[in-house]
């Protein structure tokens, strides 16, 4: 109310959002009325009960997995699997050639020095860290076209049109370099991977997730966590770019939104054009004439289809890692993102449907007992999550200046509104208008310019911050207390467990009625201080 009525707060002056005194006019308070209404919808008390349900769900969707997890190898046999001498890949057969007898079998097998693999895995390792420093490089490009955006503006247009549009516009033009980053990515961690010399498929497979994932998390997130955490942090900075009145938590709100929703729509887009194009042209290239019969077998058509390989599950995979990040790890700044994954989540199976019986050949079945490194990295999620929560609520949302202002500075004995907050935040500065010297005010607590220390930060910072640290422990500790609690459920649930051991005793059973009858004793039990019974048991 201050903000948007003149009468109040909104007529003062504010100063401009950059030092070029042709571009950058002041504006005022009321411009950023509209910004301040988006920021609230987010940025309110409940959003703090909001954050700590998200947090502990987190946890509990991994939790119930688990027990999920267990059903499922309980129902297809695979408890006990363990991948006890796995075959070697045929990549890793065809480019080592170097040899030496193994200590345990005696046999001569594929051996790669350990010099050899720390130099490349040393270069694997560089390469990655280059290809994070190329996403952060194009974080700071963002700042420049933002601010170089503001700039190009008539210096009459009104801010929130200004503020909107530079927003909105970044966050199209990163969602597209996002997807077109990601398709080198794809193709250079495949081959590092190659590079890197993995004997067998898992450890192929495990190398390779991490790898895409954390190519993927720099590019998706990196612009992201700038906003959440850095945006307007740095008044010395020549390269400043600030936040609206409101804060960044609204600008937060809209550079995610375009992110992870136009993510969505781009993969689903993809998943279904990208293979029946890529089929019609595999027919338009054929040399056979098999498609121009209607009457060819199925088995005939279905050969021609695209290859269904890991790869193409391997995306799938990270498609939802990645969307489960975005609804964990900034929960507060986008409450609606676990609707719009609901919604991508029901399109998405369908989509897959067609995709996998109409558009693939059939995929061959493979054994596994987990869903492998994707856990670790759904589990390092959950608890990351609720740091970042914790950071965006104590340090990036308005929640604690509020609070400080509530029972610290107000006037008001019952603490029922925030009557003064607005003025309570504002900076006194000035700026050159027309070669004219004028005061205007912006969002910070430091000491006038016409102080004896102007421009130091005021008590009321430093008594703001010490509340900022101490949400954060405790908002933290009570969490991790919650998620600790929740880590008592139990891994396997009690009618699976009642089954192995029913499974179990029908096996002890059978063992013992397959026995030799000098193995048991006169009152049927094992005699296990014979070092024959133990034997004949041993090789049973």
């Amino acid at each position: 109310k201050e903000i948007c009525d003149e009468n109040l707060m909104g007529n003062r002056t504010m100063c401009p959002v950059c030092d070029n005194e042709l571009s950058c006019k002041s504006w005022k308070l009321s411009d950023s009325c509209l910004y301040s209404k988006i920021s609230y919808i987010i940025d309110n008390p409940l959003t703090v009960f909001y954050s700590i349900f998200m947090s502990i769900w987190a946890v509990l969707f991994i939790e119930f997995w688990k027990r999920k997890q267990y059903e499922l190898q309980f129902e297809w046999d695979v408890i006990d699997f363990e991948k006890k001498n796995e075959p070697l890949r045929p990549d890793f057969e065809n480019q080592v050639k170097r040899t030496r007898r193994n200590r345990i079998t005696g046999e001569e097998e594929l051996y790669v020095p350990p010099l050899t693999k720390f130099y490349r895995y040393i270069l694997s390792v560089s390469m990655i860290l280059l290809m994070m420093f190329l996403v952060l490089a194009l974080v700071m490009g963002f700042i420049l076209y933002r601010l170089s955006f503001i700039v190009a503006f008539p210096k009459d247009t009104d801010p929130n049109i200004v503020n909107l549009t530079t927003s909105i516009s970044a966050g199209c033009i990163n969602l597209f370099l996002i997807v077109l980053l990601n398709r080198f990515y794809s193709w250079l961690a495949v081959k590092l991977n190659d590079f890197e010399l993995h004997p067998t498929d898992s450890k192929y497979e495990k190398a390779l997730t991490i790898k895409m994932y954390l190519f993927e998390f720099v590019n998706y997130y990196a612009s992201i966590f700038y906003i959440a955490f850095f945006k307007g942090k740095f008044k010395e900075s020549k390269l400043i770019e600030k936040c609206d009145q409101s804060g960044c938590l609204s600008e937060l709100c809209i550079q995610l939104a375009i992110i992870m929703i136009g993510k969505q729509i781009f993969n689903n887009i993809q998943e279904v054009l990208y293979p029946i194009v890529q089929n019609c042209l595999t027919k338009l290239t054929s040399s056979n004439k098999w498609h121009k019969n209607d009457h060819i077998q199925d088995w005939l058509k279905d050969y021609y289809l695209i290859s269904w390989t890991n790869l193409t599950l391997f995306a799938e995979y990270l498609e939802m890692v990645i969307q489960y990040g975005f609804i964990t790890i900034f929960a507060v700044a986008f409450p609606l993102g676990p609707l719009f994954s609901l919604m991508n989540n029901v399109i998405e199976i369908r989509i897959d449907a067609f995709k996998i019986l109409t558009q693939y050949k059939r995929p061959l079945p493979k054994k596994a007992q987990d869903i492998g490194m994707w856990h670790r990295i759904l589990s390092t999620i959950s608890n990351l999550a609720v740091i970042t929560n914790g950071l965006i609520l104590a340090f990036t949302s308005d929640f604690i200046p509020r609070l400080v202002y509530k029972y610290s500075y107000e006037n008001d004995p019952n603490h029922n509104n925030l009557k003064g907050y607005v003025e309570f935040t504002l900076s006194l500065d000035k700026h050159n208008s027309n070669g004219i010297e004028a005061e205007c005010y912006y969002k910070d607590f430091r000491k006038p310019y016409d102080s004896e220390s102007p421009y130091e930060y005021t008590s009321v910072f430093y008594h703001i911050l010490a509340a900022r640290v101490i949400f954060l422990v405790i908002f933290e500790h009570f969490v991790f207390s919650m998620v600790a609690v929740m880590h008592w459920i139990p891994d396997v649930p009690s009618i699976v467990q009642e089954k192995i051991d029913a499974e179990n005793l029908i096996i002890q059973h059978a063992l013992w009625e397959s026995l030799p009858e000098r193995v048991v004793s006169d009152q049927g039990k094992f005699t296990d201080n014979n070092l024959e019974s133990r034997i004949l048991i041993k090789d049973i």
